[in-house]
């Protein structure tokens, strides 16, 4: 509307859509070599290519007052939006392994795939002169190898290396339209057809060494390139990007027997990406003279100070600036422990903790900056009797994410989850079977949201007036009864009684019984608490 300058609108998505998959297959082996090439097909076809909405004159403002939409917005709004359209790929590859020795052996793959999508879009906009259809291809290369060896007694050494390029010849065309054209700074700008390309590897050793401890030491290695924009494209609602990345990393493991009755483990695993090319600026976000399309070299110094106005300004720092973090440098750790503790044969313990954090930084003060995780539970194994056997396990995980929103607030999202569940199985008689299963589960997300201190006047008074987001909890509990009879050796009677019980209170859907209201006044709701009771008989027939 003329006052918020956005909505919030549903709209259904229609789905009639076919996959048809083909898949064919020549096998080859001698004594040292085994080979498999064949093609996979894959078709599809969707009865819908757009839909047309029809977006009323009067939307809700945040706050629920009614408000008009302007006409030039309004008739925006009811253009035709595009569908998945129709597509399909045809790949043609070889793949196998070949054993140098009992203890060497190398496995390979390479494959060849072509993907297109040419449907006629002209039912959906008015395409470029001379352009029915997109005419998308994309061909992708890819090639991986492995070699597993033991070259001496207690040492096995495991190496991969897997190369990935798309090479993306759809055509360039004039599809998009920014602002008001002007003196050398054209309003049309094509779409960018880029060629990434990945090359990951890894190299691992495990080593067995005395008093009965085993270590095993690995490093990986990751070069990305997302490959080159085309300077007649245009990028939007970011503040920059790379070519390039990097990431390698490390790994190490130590695993001990303690004693007849109780193994443990301890890892940890660190790496760092960083980029392996300079910040790309998007022109059309820079420049003050010139065309409004393509990318240039950025100083992501925070001390860069602006040129004139009649110059190109290729300072990139800024506090609220947005960048994804597919292109910020990254630091991750991690480390984990298990166990397995058996005090009797008839019992079985094994737990398992780990703890990782991700740290981000880029040109910028906002945008994502950390991410955490922890996670800790137990499996405990039973066998009560020949007849009997109970299982059981209890989980705790916890996710956190630390990020900074350019329009004014910080935002530390916090999810926390348990689970714990039981389960009872044997034989009542030689031919009658029966068993219990009981699952809870128990998830919260919570939204910290704080204004950021340089917020303007309305953002921090909309907060402290809305109190932020609420919590979102949801909760499982899953109780399932069985009973199996064994009338002869091929036919038997099976009985289930599954009962379960939810609570889901999303905001998207509901919060407090009010419905969630989207801008156009159109409702969405859902039942907080619900139940499914479900009982099945079954019975089965063995044929010889």
């Amino acid at each position: 509307s003329p006052v918020t300058g956005w909505a919030l609108l549903m709209l259904p998505e229609p789905v009639n859509s076919t996959i048809r998959q083909f898949e064919v297959k020549l096998n080859f082996s001698t004594d040292r070599l085994f080979l498999t090439t064949g093609y996979y097909g894959n078709l599809y076809t969707n009865a819908n290519s757009a839909i047309i909405p029809t977006v009323p004159g009067t939307l809700l403002n945040p706050l629920g007052n009614p408000l008009p939409l302007s006409t030039g917005l309004q008739s925006i709004l009811n253009l035709p939006m595009a569908l998945p359209p129709d597509s399909q790929s045809h790949q043609f590859f070889i793949s196998g392994n070949y054993r140098f020795s009992p203890v060497t052996n190398l496995n390979f793959k390479y494959a060849r795939s072509r993907a297109t999508q040419r449907e006629n879009f002209s039912s959906v906009f008015q395409p470029p002169t001379g352009r029915a259809n997109l005419g998308g291809e994309v061909d992708t290369t890819l090639a991986q190898a492995s070699l597993t060896t033991r070259p001496i007694a207690g040492l096995n050494v495991l190496g991969n290396i897997r190369y990935e390029a798309k090479d993306d010849n759809t055509p360039l065309d004039l599809y998009n339209l920014e602002g008001v054209p002007a003196p050398g700074r054209p309003k049309s700008f094509t779409n960018s057809n880029l060629s990434p390309k990945k090359l990951t590897g890894k190299l691992e050793a495990t080593v067995r060494l005395p008093d009965q401890y085993r270590l095993v030491v690995g490093a990986d290695y990751e070069a990305l390139d997302h490959g080159e924009f085309a300077s007649t494209s245009s990028i939007g609602g970011i503040s920059g990007i790379r070519q390039k990345t990097k990431e390698r990393g490390f790994r190490a493991e130590i695993r001990r027997s303690m004693s007849e009755t109780f193994t443990g483990s301890f890892a940890v695993i660190s790496s760092n990406r960083n980029g392996d090319s300079p910040w790309l600026k998007p022109v059309s976000l820079s420049a003050a003279v010139g065309p409004i399309t393509g990318v240039i070299v950025a100083n992501p110094d925070p001390a860069c100070v602006p040129p004139p106005s009649t110059q190109v300004n290729t300072c990139i720092y800024g506090r609220t600036a947005i960048f994804p973090f597919i292109f910020m440098d990254r630091q991750r750790d991690k480390w984990k422990a298990t166990g397995t503790f058996m005090p009797t044969e008839n019992m079985s313990l094994q737990f398992y903790a780990e703890d990782g954090r991700d740290t981000y930084s880029g040109p910028t003060e906002h945008g994502l900056r950390k991410f955490g995780m922890r996670m800790l539970g137990a499996d405990l194994t039973y066998k009560i009797s020949d007849a009997w056997n109970l299982t059981a396990y209890a989980s705790y995980g916890e996710q956190s994410v630390d990020a900074g929103h350019s329009t004014g607030y910080d935002a530390v999202l916090k999810d926390e989850n348990n689970g714990a569940g039981l389960s009872l199985s044997g034989s009542l008689s030689p031919r009658f079977q029966a068993g219990l299963d009981a699952t809870w589960i128990s998830d919260v997300l919570k939204y910290t949201q704080v204004q950021d201190p340089l917020a303007s006047a309305n953002n921090a008074r909309f907060l402290s007036e809305q109190g932020g987001l609420p919590d979102v909890n949801y909760r499982l509990l899953s109780l399932r009864l069985f009973g199996q009879y064994l009338i002869d050796k091929k036919r038997s009677v099976r009985v289930d009684l599954i009962h379960h019980r939810t609570y889901f209170n999303e905001w998207t859907y509901n919060y407090n019984g009010v419905p969630f209201t989207y801008n156009d006044n159109t409702t969405l709701n859902a039942k907080e608490t619900q139940s499914v009771t479900m009982v099945g008989v079954s019975y089965v027939h063995r044929f010889p």
